[in-house]
């Protein structure tokens, strides 16, 4: 299968570079690190926060994804209205592995490392993502599928017990 590892990330503080940032700039860095790590072991990454819910087993789509030859990234769109692209969300993202992308990862080298400062402010990597990688990659962004708030509360009271 082309789809290696599905990970969510959820870091921990003890790289020594870390030390000196806030707790979420530390967490930041070290998921921007662990991204770069698997993408230059030529692993491709699903990257999902934790309060997104699947409907439906999303490896159909994954497995589709892997075998498309145009697009590097599908991600999640995060504006009201499909084809405004303006702002994506990183909270459900899949990153191909390729030679561009882990470069835009990376965060260790000095290139990386002052990328990375113009946004740890912000930190997330949802700003790095706007600013740095979607304007260097082919981008597929996910169609935006509003669940009504009676869905929601279903599968809330679902989830809660």
């Amino acid at each position: 299968k082309c789809v290696n590892y599905i990970m969510k990330v959820s870091p921990i503080l003890e790289k020594t570079e870390c030390k000196k940032l806030s707790k979420n700039g530390a967490q930041y860095f070290q998921q921007k690190y662990v991204l770069s790590v698997f993408l230059s072991l030529d692993k491709n990454i699903l990257l999902v926060d934790g309060d997104i819910v699947f409907l439906k087993d999303p490896m159909n789509e994954i497995e589709e994804w892997c075998r498309d030859k145009i697009y590097d990234v599908w991600i999640q769109n995060d504006s009201q209205r499909n084809g405004d692209n303006t702002n994506m969300c990183t909270g459900y993202l899949f990153i191909k592995s390729k030679p561009h992308l882990i470069e835009l990862y990376d965060c260790i080298s000095e290139k990386g490392q002052k990328k990375y400062s113009e946004c740890v402010f912000d930190n997330n990597d949802q700003s790095y993502f706007n600013k740095f990688v979607k304007p260097r990659c082919l981008m597929f962004p996910l169609r935006l599928e509003m669940i009504s708030v009676k869905m929601f509360l279903v599968l809330w009271t679902i989830l809660k017990r």
